[in-house]
């Protein structure tokens, strides 16, 4: 989606809760990207400012920063933006108020299980066709006949991830002699991913 949109410069921000999901931490990293393509107001004030944030100040600087820079094609991106919990910690109802503001100002690609914020165009990601399942699967040299794709498919609806947890349980039991239909029957018969990753794990 980010390639689609073609943009000259890229802000990229994924959120952890505890670490850098507070505005703060947020300005001051758009900041620093903004002064790296010309636009400096924010990131000097910041600067100046010797760590102390005066939000309301540093708002109005970042909105100065993204108007002089109106010409060229940025794009921010937030990822799992859904770990925020306005509901739960006052710091993230800011946030994401702040993020809603930003919607006037540059294009956001917001992504997360479920939208926490409105958005214009909402873009959902399916799993991977039959088809590429199978390019995945003969990749990594697994072996697996049709049906067995067909079943692995069903199994995953296709979702990248499971695919990927799939072929490394596949993997280290053919490495202690098991054939791969013994991955298929243990992947279709454990009941969550977490003991999906302690099998593996264990092998």
């Amino acid at each position: 989606l980010a390639r689609r949109f073609a943009p000259e410069s890229l802000f990229w921000h994924t959120f952890t809760p505890g670490l850098n999901d507070q505005l703060r931490g947020l300005l001051f990293a758009l900041g620093y990207f903004l002064h790296g393509q010309g636009a400096s107001l924010l990131w000097s004030q910041l600067v100046a400012d010797r760590g102390e944030v005066r939000e309301a100040v540093a708002l109005n600087l970042l909105r100065h920063d993204l108007s002089t820079l109106r010409q060229r094609p940025l794009l921010f991106c937030f990822d799992e933006i859904d770990l925020l919990r306005p509901g739960e910690i006052e710091a993230h109802t800011g946030l994401l108020a702040w993020l809603e503001s930003l919607r006037s100002l540059v294009p956001l690609l917001l992504m997360g299980q479920r939208p926490v914020v409105d958005c214009d165009l909402h873009q959902r990601l399916v799993g991977l066709a039959p088809a590429a399942c199978q390019e995945l699967v003969q990749q990594v040299g697994l072996g697996l006949d049709g049906d067995e794709v067909a079943r692995l498919h069903e199994d995953t609806q296709g979702n990248p991830r499971l695919l990927e947890l799939f072929i490394a349980l596949a993997q280290s039991l053919q490495r202690a002699g098991a054939p791969v239909a013994d991955a298929l029957a243990a992947f279709a018969h454990e009941p969550s991913v977490e003991l999906l990753l302690r099998r593996i794990w264990r092998h």
